[in-house]
């Protein structure tokens, strides 16, 4: 659980299950907390595929962490918030994050981006989006189960 905010309020995104299987549902809900008046173009999440590889050389060991957007989720569009509390609820599909390929952000494929790849998270973030420069936002990161065979 994490909070983002500035003076117009804040976001706290809550997840249901802190564990993730791949192929299983991912339910959640954003609280959004607002201090005023706020004008949104839309309230989102963005799904990224963090990773991070450890590998070892004659010159030592090294940590590279990766992240690679794989989609957005809209839950609500432009709309006119009053001051007070909201809760909305989410739900959607955890992404299969360790086949070879998988889709990326706009349909292309990501090959071979998992490869040595030690741990696998789904960073997620929530996004009230309300111009260009101002927003709020909160995230969490999971750890992603490969799911039995």
């Amino acid at each position: 659980m994490a909070i983002f905010g500035f003076l117009n309020g804040s976001l706290k995104m809550i997840m249901n299950n802190p564990i993730l299987v791949e192929g299983n549902n991912v339910d959640g809900k954003i609280e959004l907390t607002l201090k005023k008046p706020v004008s949104s173009k839309g309230l989102y999440l963005d799904l990224y595929l963090q990773t991070t590889s450890i590998t070892a050389s004659t010159k030592g060991v090294s940590q590279q962490t990766r992240n690679q957007k794989l989609t957005r989720i809209d839950l609500e569009g432009s709309k006119e918030y009053t001051p007070g509390k909201y809760t909305i609820p989410f739900t959607f599909v955890c992404p299969n994050v360790f086949s070879e390929s998988m889709p990326g952000q706009f349909g292309q494929i990501v090959t071979g981006f998992l490869q040595g790849a030690r741990s696998k998270k789904l960073l997620i973030t929530g996004v009230l989006n309300i111009s260009a420069l101002k927003s709020i936002s909160g995230s969490n990161k999971i750890i992603i189960n490969k799911k039995a065979q």
